[in-house]
């Protein structure tokens, strides 16, 4: 990867900030000015690892982790799958046993972690408020990486004003590249509702009909595919993504302060469709419009 100053200047937003956002920066210091609070990010380079500072791939983190805990079924995989070893059923364990590429101290872990769920689980409303404090946190940091490499191409300085209200910092991006990013939202509208349908038939079709499944076909065909798709639970399946569902989606989905606290003075219903809005903004920043590699995710660093 170039030196940051000789990356050619791209005449899209959208291109722009492709080709920036896998830079990290080796500092950050909050400056204060006229009362108003900002962060200054300097240095950037290629291939720094997790320790330095980028928030876009930061954010998706945050944005992956509030996906895993939006699946309420979760516990039922590990105690079908310790039921099956304490029967002899998976290879390599006898009854009673455990799988002999487990060490015990992993398997005992399993279990564990399906007693951890159970307490998230006992208390569903909750679990959704942290599903969505983290995904407010992944768009808030991606929207934040946006801001820097916008200022630098706008003033010649990394910044982002401080602030957690996700709306805000997106009506602070310029106009040229919010309309981009609505172009590309209806764009992400058509494939990602394309995939998913074409997704829940073929499982649907799994269910209807008796026939040998090539599980290691489809978990390549997962693994290789852009989106994450899950059929259950509030997964935006059902979620209205017409045209203007972008700007819809940053207003509805609040900042973080609400997911945290439901600071409204009376009963809090907690409506999914919030829960859904802010797992289809993460869904389009970080599949659709800015990804994040399986192999740049493993490593911590860039590709």
């Amino acid at each position: 990867m170039a030196n940051y100053a000789t990356l050619p200047e791209e005449q899209s937003w959208i291109a722009y900030l492709r080709a920036r956002l896998p830079y990290s920066f080796k500092r950050i210091k909050e400056q204060r000015a006229g009362g108003e609070r900002r962060f200054v990010l300097s240095e950037p380079e290629p291939d720094l690892g997790a320790e330095y500072h980028n928030f876009w791939r930061r954010g998706h983190v945050y944005y992956a982790s509030g996906l895993i805990l939006d699946r309420p079924g979760l516990s039922d995989f590990w105690l079908q799958h310790i039921t099956a070893a304490a029967l002899g059923l998976l290879p390599g364990a006898a009854q009673g046993g455990y799988p002999w590429d487990w060490p015990p101290h992993t398997f005992f872990n399993v279990i564990q972690m399906e007693k951890a769920w159970q307490f998230a689980m006992a208390n569903h409303i909750d679990r959704e408020r942290v599903v969505m404090t983290s995904c407010v946190q992944a768009v808030e940091l991606c929207l934040k990486a946006i801001q820097a490499h916008v200022a630098y191409r706008q003033h010649g300085e990394f910044s982002f004003r401080a602030g957690h209200h996700v709306e805000r910092l997106y009506r602070d991006l310029p106009d040229s590249l919010r309309e981009e990013l609505i172009a590309e939202s209806r764009a992400f509208a058509e494939d990602y509702s394309t995939h998913r349908a074409r997704l829940s038939s073929d499982i649907d079709n799994l269910m209807r009909f008796e026939q040998q499944v090539d599980w290691a076909a489809i978990r390549k065909d997962t693994l290789d595919s852009a989106y994450t798709v899950f059929l259950d639970g509030t997964d935006p399946g059902g979620l209205d993504l017409s045209e203007d569902w972008l700007d819809r989606a940053m207003s509805e989905t609040r900042d973080g302060e609400y997911h945290r606290y439901s600071p409204d003075e009376s009963k809090d219903e907690y409506p999914v469709q919030q829960i859904a809005y802010g797992l289809t903004l993460g869904r389009f920043l970080y599949e659709h419009l800015f990804p994040i590699s399986l192999r740049e995710s493993a490593s911590g660093r860039s590709p």
